[in-house]
Formats: C-alpha cells, structure tokens, sequence
C-alpha cells in the first residue's frame, strides 16, 4: 500500500543537482524545466531536434495547450513552473550515498 499523504518532494546534492523527484507534481516540475531547456535549445541552433518527432515546441504546444512564439512559450512555461514549484517540497540531502 502506498502512502498517498507524502508530500511530493525533490531532493538536492550539496552542489544544488536533482537528484531524486518523488510525486506528481515534483515530475511536473522536472517536465516543465525539460521543456524550456529543449525549447531554448532548438531556438538557438537552426536545425537542432533534441528527439525523433516534433520539436519541442510543438510537443508543448499539443501537450499543454499553450500557443505564441518560442518566446512566449518559454514564459508561459516559467510561469506555470513557478506555480508548480511551490506546491513542491525542496530538501537538501545532507547525507550523501
């Protein structure tokens, strides 16, 4: 049986890298930062596709029902991240494996 009361959580080394995202919404984050990353990163190299199939961009687009330029995107994507951010708990692991 699951424990469905534990707080969706993302997990830091010392150095401030992810290293473990547990919940729903704590992979959401971690999606929304994939997308901006991929957008920005097929925006600044002509030709750039991160995956087989569409760009980025279209992938948000369809998947998020969003709509604009690359640009606009990108910071409807920031925003939502931001909201998403705060219903997650950030820890700072202390104890290294």
């Amino acid at each position: 049986m699951s424990d469905t009361t534990r707080p969706a959580t993302i997990t830091y080394d010392a150095n401030g890298d992810a290293r473990s995202f547990v919940g729903r919404e704590a992979v959401e984050v971690m999606r929304l930062a994939a997308f901006i990353v991929a957008i920005r990163a097929e925006a600044r190299t002509p030709g750039l596709r991160l995956t087989r199939g569409p760009k980025a961009i279209t992938r948000a687009r369809r998947q998020l029902g969003l709509k604009g330029n690359a640009q606009a995107i990108v910071a409807q994507l920031e925003a939502m991240l931001d909201a998403q951010k705060e219903k997650v708990e950030h820890v700072t692991d202390t104890h290294p494996r």
